[in-house]
């Protein structure tokens, strides 16, 4: 069995993408202390979005470098 890192990469990515979307967060009931330091609701929202394109990123290149590779062999 041969080391695919970029396959393995890609599989992490897209478990931790599915992750994120299945864990639905609303900024509507969102509730959020009101401390210095805290983020808010839409901060969060944010973050999560970024998250999520990233991590889809990650996934196309690691999959497009698994398949490269493959095919070249």
């Amino acid at each position: 069995m041969k080391n695919n890192s970029a396959a393995m990469l890609a599989t992490v990515a897209l478990a931790g993408l599915v992750a994120l979307l299945l864990s639905f967060f609303d900024t509507g009931t969102c509730v959020v202390p009101d401390a210095e330091g805290f983020t808010t609701c839409a901060e969060i929202a944010n973050q999560r979005v970024w998250a999520a394109w990233i991590l889809g990123a990650v996934f196309v290149i690691g999959l497009a470098v698994s398949v490269t590779r493959k095919k070249k062999r």
